[in-house]
């Protein structure tokens, strides 16, 4: 591929995971606040204080902010006693996309070593040209000549598979010890 074109899917790859994950994010962390806030049924004391803390930390949040109302009414509310309900599906695809933008962001990171490992080979190349005497070629010249493998995002099976199944796992076991859930 191409330095421009590696240039070029660096950037859209680096600025479509950085907003992905800004929303993904932003939706998965406010549907956990608003079920805590919401939710009513807890069992145990460590429970109801981790509950009434959380609940007077989100109250304001809640309540007062006028601009965020279309986004907190339209927030999908995980049921924990309804596994199979419509919004823990909308609250589970919110919650992979963090780890698709993340895998998506991790690939522009690996392209951009690439690109920068190129710039280091053109500049070596220049160097070279130049002490050995031989006609010095552009920067573009070297830079056309010179292959930049893309990362493919299948690569990224850790980031896409693996880690939400481990972050899910120790959230459950905190929710557990804490007698959330």
């Amino acid at each position: 591929m191409p330095y421009q074109q590696a240039q070029y899917k660096f950037y859209s790859r680096l600025s479509l995971g950085t907003f992905l994950f800004f929303i993904a994010s932003l939706s998965t962390f406010s549907s956990l606040l608003k079920m805590f806030y919401l939710s009513s049924h807890v069992n145990t004391p460590t429970a109801n204080a981790l509950m009434y803390f959380l609940r007077n930390t989100v109250k304001p949040n809640y309540q007062s902010t006028q601009y965020f109302s279309y986004f907190w009414s339209h927030l999908p509310l995980p049921n924990l006693e309804v596994l199979w309900a419509k919004q823990n599906f909308y609250f589970l695809t919110s919650y992979i996309a963090i780890f698709i933008s993340l895998a998506y962001v991790s690939s522009a990171l690996t392209l951009r070593k690439k690109l920068l490992a190129a710039n280091k080979k053109v500049e070596y190349a220049l160097i070279i040209d130049s002490a050995i005497g031989r006609k010095i070629r552009s920067r573009q010249e070297i830079l056309k000549a010179i292959p930049i493998p893309t990362p493919k995002l299948q690569a990224q099976l850790r980031m896409l598979y693996l880690a939400p199944v481990l972050v899910a796992a120790l959230i459950i076991l905190f929710s557990k010890c804490a007698g959330l859930i």
